[in-house]
């Protein structure tokens, strides 16, 4: 009975210690097929919905064939080069957690708490955090604005499904530890296996990127660049983010510093920083810059790269 109970904690939280023990005894040498073909369907999930579905299921297999799953997803996301698809997935992996949770004992929330790093109180079913902790953690959750929030010498009290948010930002960041997997580490079955991952562009970003013709930015995000990354940053990613797509200056810079990451992937070395960035995207926003056109942006910026960026000549005409 230990077994199953330890089996089936792997399978709600394969991030777990308890996950890894489990882990550490199967055997990856050999790349499964079956295995592999669930971490592909598992992580296509992910990046198109943004979600992995939890069951609930009664068997001991498929919750060993999908905490092997889980092993190859993080080896497929790795493989895709792509830190904004590391994240997604992530995010993905702990709302899958969270709604595992929501059914779950008070015991195995704690215990999973205290892995992602929340040790919190708790008491008539309150739960409180240190202030600092929870200012790093709720800003990725919208439902947590710290004007909604019960302060009190320098804890934040929340209710359990305000826990839950917070509790969510943590596990993506325990999930997103170690990835991206090194390339050589990752067996070339697994490679091959991501490079059939379709990823779609959300329909929000087409909607803002084909005012003015300008899709072909979509496009130049998954398109890793080995130079002119400054004025890439300052004349189209900067203005895009702040002035044609209406994010926050936060949302920007975040937005912008996955993409120098993968530019990192062609070219490692850069001095573009996240203070650089911010400082772009203030510029940008408080001028009402508007990023180059495709036309300009081909014979100004990316002549002598051999990339295709990224749309037609009357797509650029538009811009």
């Amino acid at each position: 009975m230990a077994a199953q109970n330890s089996i089936d904690f792997a399978y709600r939280y394969p991030f777990s210690e308890q996950a890894r023990e489990i882990i550490r005894n199967m055997d990856f040498n050999k790349v499964n097929s079956e295995h592999l073909g669930s971490g592909v369907v598992r992580l296509q999930s992910a990046l198109t919905t943004g979600t992995i579905k939890f069951n609930d299921i009664g068997y001991e297999k498929p919750k060993i064939d999908s905490i092997a799953a889980y092993v190859y997803s993080r080896m497929l996301v790795s493989a895709m080069k792509n830190s904004m698809f590391v994240n997604k997935y992530a995010l993905a992996e702990a709302k899958r957690a969270i709604d595992s949770l929501r059914g779950d004992t008070e015991a195995h929330l704690l215990d999973i708490a205290g892995q992602s790093g929340l040790k919190p109180g708790i008491k008539n079913g309150i739960y409180s955090i240190d202030f600092v902790t929870f200012l790093q953690l709720a800003q990725q959750n919208e439902g947590n604005a710290l004007v909604n929030q019960n302060i009190l010498e320098g804890v934040v009290n929340l209710d359990r499904y305000q826990f839950l948010g917070v509790l969510e930002s943590a596990i993506a960041k325990t999930v997103g530890r170690g990835l991206p997997i090194p390339q050589k580490s990752i067996p070339k079955e697994v490679i091959d296996a991501a490079k059939t991952i379709k990823v779609p562009v959300e329909r929000t970003m087409f909607a803002a990127a084909s005012k003015g013709g300008i899709r072909w930015i979509e496009r130049l995000l998954v398109t890793p660049i080995p130079d002119c990354r400054h004025r890439t940053v300052n004349l189209i990613l900067a203005p895009y983010m702040v002035n044609t797509r209406d994010m926050s200056v936060d949302e920007a810079v975040k937005r912008i510093v996955s993409y120098i990451d993968l530019c990192k992937t062609v070219n490692p070395n850069t001095n573009i920083t996240e203070r650089y960035i911010r400082y772009q995207c203030e510029w940008s926003k408080n001028k009402g810059m508007k990023p180059l056109s495709l036309e300009r942006a081909k014979n100004e910026l990316f002549s002598s790269m051999d990339i295709d960026l990224l749309g037609t000549a009357e797509e650029g005409k538009n811009a």
